[in-house]
C-alpha cells in the first residue's frame, strides 16, 4: 500500500481510498483499517480531495517516502 501510495505521489497522482481498494483488490472496510493502521504510524495521512470534496485522498508522509526511497534502495542494490 505505501509502495504505491508513494508511486502516485512522485508521479503526480492523487489516490482515494475507493481507488487504492480497487486496485489492490482488498474490499473497502479492510483497506480502511489498514490506513488507520498507518496513519497512526505516521506513514500515510488522509486528505479532503480539492476537485471533489466527497472523496478522501490518501497521501504518504514524509516518513513513509523516506522509508520507501530506503527500502527501493536495498532491493535494487541486491539485484
Amino acid at each position: 500500500i505505501v509502495l504505491q501510495l508513494c508511486y502516485a505521489h512522485h508521479t503526480g497522482h492523487s489516490v482515494d481510498l475507493t481507488a487504492l481498494g480497487a486496485d489492490l483488490r482488498i474490499p473497502l472496510s479492510t483497506l480502511t483499517r489498514k490506513i488507520d493502521y498507518l496513519a497512526k504510524l505516521n506513514l500515510v495521512r488522509r486528505a479532503v480531495n480539492e476537485e471533489d470534496r466527497r472523496r478522501i485522498d490518501v497521501v504518504p508522509t514524509a516518513l513513509a517516502l523516506e522509508k520507501a526511497s530506503a527500502y527501493l534502495k536495498s532491493v535494487l542494490s541486491n539485484l
